[in-house]
């Protein structure tokens, strides 16, 4: 038996919400709690950070394994145009599928002389978005994780070192061949696939961090009894969930964004995993530059003055807007890191040591 009945049988009624004074609080009712003696809760949760890493991730213009036109030259010859802004990036995420498109140019010589050391020059930690995982069991699907981790050889074999690698959207996204992996259908096989390419991942790059990104907060789905039977999955063999990431545009946010800040204390209180928000607006990015910009620093505001503490936040986008990245100082227009620059000064990231 598959998909949300199993969760269902398994956790029941498996986690209780409380809100006081402004702080939703995750507590165990009766019946709740991991099968077979998987222990699913953290015995040492991780505080709430006051302010958070800065994560980064281009732009794929809204299409699959795009990228914005002055990405090469944020490395090259502009990289005074967003000197202010990266102070503030811990990690800047390069997506897999832009990395293996040929249209995209980003040849070794790109990343050996200017991308990776550069990165390494300034101190800012390299991620990648990966797709390998998702719907995994399908025909042909194990051969798009045996080149992921191709191109993290290639990156060390050119001198640089990925430090993270960030599931897309293995829970929640339908395959259009494979019926098993239905709409909110299927998690058995994407769990499965999860503890798989994390174990395949750090059994060939043992200092690697994994995490995910999930959406099924944002799309309403019961995702409680789900993120627990992962993380009881990942711990049976040993692993671990570095941390998860929330695709929440902030269209989805429910009055004083509830949903999101029941899922970060589940996430962050009950597994004990790091919880991440990506700050992403679906009308401003297909709307323009400046609505993009508007609107996610509306909801960094938001979110804090509702009492989140991501312990990273992401900032990204899959919409036609931004359409570029420079200059962070841009007078008339909103590129994407003059929105990196202006997010940072409104205090919940932490300006990276040095």
């Amino acid at each position: 038996m598959g998909g949300r009945a199993r969760f269902r049988g398994r956790f029941g009624a498996a986690l209780g919400l409380v809100a006081i004074v402004g702080l939703v609080v995750a507590l165990p009712i009766a019946g709740s709690g991991p099968r077979d003696g998987q222990k699913a809760v953290s015995p040492a949760a991780p505080a709430a950070p006051e302010r958070g890493t800065l994560w980064v991730q281009d732009n794929n213009l809204a299409q699959a394994g795009g990228i914005t036109p002055d990405f090469k030259e944020m490395f090259t010859t502009r990289t005074e145009e967003w000197a202010r802004a990266r102070e503030f990036v811990g990690v800047y995420l390069l997506r897999s599928t832009s990395l293996r498109n040929p249209e995209n140019r980003i040849d070794d010589a790109f990343l050996r002389d200017a991308f990776l050391p550069n990165l390494v020059a300034w101190g800012i930690d390299l991620g990648v978005d990966v797709v390998g995982a998702g719907h995994l069991q399908c025909p042909g699907k194990e051969r798009v994780m045996l080149e992921e981790a191709e191109q993290i050889d290639r990156i060390e074999r050119l001198g640089g070192e990925v430090r993270y690698l960030s599931l897309q959207s293995v829970l929640s996204k339908p395959s259009n061949v494979c019926p098993a992996y239905g709409r909110d259908a299927g998690y058995d096989l994407r769990i499965a696939d999860i503890v798989r390419y994390i174990g395949f991942m750090k059994g060939r790059y043992p200092g690697i961090q994994v995490g995910l990104v999930d959406a099924m907060p944002a799309k309403g789905w019961a995702y409680e009894a789900v993120y627990e039977e992962l993380v009881g999955a990942l711990r049976a063999k040993g692993l671990t969930l570095a941390f998860l990431h929330l695709d929440f545009p902030m269209e989805s946010a429910s009055a004083g964004w509830a949903n999101a800040r029941a899922a970060e204390a589940l996430v962050r209180t009950r597994l004990g995993v790091r919880f991440g928000l990506l700050y992403v607006s679906k009308e401003g990015g297909r709307t323009s530059n400046e609505a993009f910009y508007a609107n996610v620093l509306a909801a960094h505001d938001a979110y804090r003055a509702a009492g989140g503490r991501p312990d990273n936040l992401i900032l990204t986008s899959w919409y036609p807007h931004p359409t570029v990245n420079l200059p962070e100082d841009a007078a008339d227009d909103a590129p994407f890191m003059k929105l990196v620059l202006d997010f940072a000064r409104l205090g919940g990231t932490t300006a990276r040591a040095g």
